[in-house]
């Protein structure tokens, strides 16, 4: 059945990467195709992702970054916000599943996290003001363009915040997100304190 399941799996991320959604019509179905990607990442959904690469091997060119990027692109129908595909995964044997990557792409790295923690100074977390709030203190607010949700920036009296989009699929999204984490992401975390 893990056979069946991983060629399915990646006929349709090949699918929808060579083709747009009007030239499908299984895709072309209303929500269908956000309705799979959800389905398709849920925990109790997953299979080893070597399974999946090597099936990918077997009927494609094998480059990492393609079926990497074509992968996050299947599936960026339904992620909350951007995400951007890591230069540091050495090996794809590192990632666990496809909730594995997409983790890996959406948030931000263990080096940037040291990177964060280096440059800032300790600040004390006991009480964090609401939007309203900060603007009525004479913040202003701006969208930005940035490589992932977590690109926030204060200058100039003007916090730029990337665009975060929740829809029907977020809540799913997170709620399986988290699950990971706490079950196979404690040694990443860990090892960044």
């Amino acid at each position: 059945m893990m056979l069946l399941d991983g060629c399915l799996i990646i006929q349709l991320i090949r699918k929808f990467a060579m083709t747009t959604l009007n030239d499908d019509p299984v895709l072309n179905i209303g929500g269908f195709h956000g309705i799979l990607c959800r389905d398709l990442l849920l925990v109790e959904n997953q299979l080893p992702f070597f399974v999946l690469w090597e099936l990918f091997q077997m009927i494609d060119i094998p480059s990492q970054q393609i079926f990497i990027y074509i992968t996050i692109n299947f599936f960026s129908v339904i992620l909350p916000g951007k995400g951007c595909i890591r230069d540091n995964l050495t090996s794809l044997m590192e990632v666990k599943h496809l909730l594995g990557l997409i983790n890996d792409c959406w948030h931000p790295s263990a080096v940037e996290m040291k990177a964060y923690r280096k440059k800032t100074k300790k600040i004390e977390w006991s009480f964090m003001h609401c939007a309203t709030e900060l603007q009525e203190a004479g913040i202003r607010f701006k969208k930005s363009e940035g490589n992932s949700i977590f690109d926030i920036k204060f200058e100039d009296g003007i916090m730029k915040i990337p665009t975060l989009e929740i829809d029907d699929h977020t809540e799913c999204f997170l709620r399986n997100a988290i699950a990971f984490e706490q079950f196979f992401s404690r040694e990443k975390f860990e090892s960044c304190n």
